[in-house]
This record gives structure tokens, C-alpha cells and sequence, in this order.
């Protein structure tokens, strides 16, 4: 500012600086790097508010503060963190917020509506994993997968398929192989298709040998060389024969 001042033939120029001043009242902004990732995450704020603000307040989240223009903050624990910067100046004050996502491995999880029955087999399947997971690979057992995070799978064929979910996301991944899908065969096999059983001789540590006979099937209805009428919709079950030692009997 210039003041001059004329009086008679003469005047005096007086200038001062800085003498009047505008002060707007300020607007807060600023950055976060990163603003997500996997515990435990350090964060740089960088204030980048706007009407030359002199005082900070600091709020991340978790109870801890700060007054610095410019401050880190290491998180440790996994959650979503809302933080906060109040700027202020003797003209006001003004706030802003931004969320931090700090992650960890998922644990997977998964369901089934159903887990047996006869083919083909149409299986819902339901994702329960926990640690916010972005990201799902499916095996089915059958050749089939999937990255939809619900997905439903058609077993075609009889047989035992053990299912497995990958759970992912920026902090890593976990597996889960959890349960077998069950089918048993259609309604039209024909009796003879089915395997014929030959009695199998197997011999013993105490020198004594015995016949097996034919597997029978759990119920007592028949020899796998003639499975009734009402059976023909299920699968034969050939019960393997294990090895044992057995010591001689007492003479």
C-alpha cells in the first residue's frame, strides 16, 4: 500500500508493505499414499489444502491424532479406516475425509445346498470366506472351475469330486478343500453291466489260507453276480482287501 500526502508546493510518499491483508477462509484437501494394502501399512498424508490454513488436526481412525502438516501413520491391525483433516485459519475452518482399507489373507470358506445325489447334479455353491477377499478360484474335481464368488456347477458323471476355493486379495490367498460331492449312477444301468466277483485267495503271515467269498452288498440282498431288481439304479461297492498280520493261535 502507498499513502502520499501533497500539502503546499510539496508532499510526502509513504509505502507500506503487507499492511492490509485478505485471508480466505481455507479448504481442506489431501493425499494418502497408499490409501489400501495389507497389515501392517505405513501411510504418507500430504496436506494439500487451499486459503492458507495454520493450524492441522489429524483423526485416522483409530483413535490415534496428529497436529503435523504432513504426517505418517502406520496401521497394524486390518479394517477400514475413515481419516480426517480440520484445517483452520482466524477466518474458519473446513474438513475433509477419505477411507483407508488395510487388508489380510483371507481364510476360505464355502457351502453347498447339496452335497449328494444322483447325476447329473446341479450344486449351488455359496461363498463364506472372511478377511474382505476380491478375488475366488474354483476347482470342482470334475475338470471344471470357476471365478464367479457364487458359482453353480453341474457334476455330469457318478463319482466322489472333492471341491476347492481359492479366496484372494491384495494381502494374498488361501486355499479351502472342504467337501466331496457324491453321485451314484442313473436309473437305466442294466444288471449286466455291472462287474462279476470271483472268489480271491490271499494267504497269511501264520501260514493258513482262506477263501474270500464274492462282496456283498451292506444290506444283505445279494452277491455282485446277482444284484436284485431294485438295486440296478446304484453302483456296485467292491469293499478292497487289506493285508494283515495276524499272529498263530495258541496250540
Amino acid at each position: 500500500m502507498t499513502l502520499r500526502v501533497i500539502r503546499g508546493g510539496g508532499g510526502v510518499e509513504i509505502t507500506k508493505t503487507n499492511f492490509i491483508s485478505v485471508v480466505l477462509t481455507p479448504v481442506a484437501n489431501f493425499t494418502a499414499a497408499p490409501q489400501s494394502g495389507p497389515a501392517p501399512l505405513l501411510v504418507q498424508f500430504t496436506d494439500t489444502s487451499d486459503g492458507d490454513p495454520i493450524r492441522y488436526s489429524w483423526q485416522f481412525g483409530d483413535q490415534i491424532t496428529s497436529t503435523e502438516k504432513n504426517p505418517y501413520h502406520l496401521y497394524e491391525s486390518p479394517g477400514i479406516y475413515t481419516v480426517s483433516l480440520t484445517v483452520s485459519n482466524r477466518e474458519g475452518s473446513d474438513t475433509k475425509t477419505i477411507p483407508i482399507e488395510v487388508t489380510s489373507i483371507p481364510v476360505a470358506a464355502f457351502s453347498a445346498d447339496v452335497t449328494s445325489g444322483q447325476s447329473p447334479l446341479t450344486v449351488q455353491f455359496e461363498d463364506r470366506s472372511t478377511g474382505q477377499p476380491t478375488s475366488w478360484l474354483w476347482k470342482f474335481g470334475d475338470g471344471g472351475s470357476s471365478t464367479v464368488q457364487n458359482p453353480v456347477h453341474v457334476f455330469a458323471d457318478p463319482g466322489v469330486y472333492s471341491v476347492q476355493l481359492t479366496a484372494g486379495n491384495n494381502a494374498g490367498a488361501a486355499l479351502r478343500e472342504k467337501m466331496a460331492i457324491l453321485l451314484s449312477g442313473r436309473s437305466s444301468m442294466q444288471t449286466s453291466n455291472l462287474p462279476q466277483a470271483t472268489p480271491t485267495t490271499r494267504h497269511l503271515s501264520w501260514s493258513r489260507s482262506r477263501t474270500v467269498q464274492p462282496a456283498k452288498y451292506g444290506n444283505g440282498l445279494g452277491s455282485l453276480g446277482t444284484v436284485p431288481a431294485q438295486m440296478t439304479s446304484i453302483p456296485p461297492i467292491i469293499m478292497p482287501i487289506r493285508e494283515r498280520t495276524m499272529s498263530p493261535s495258541p496250540s
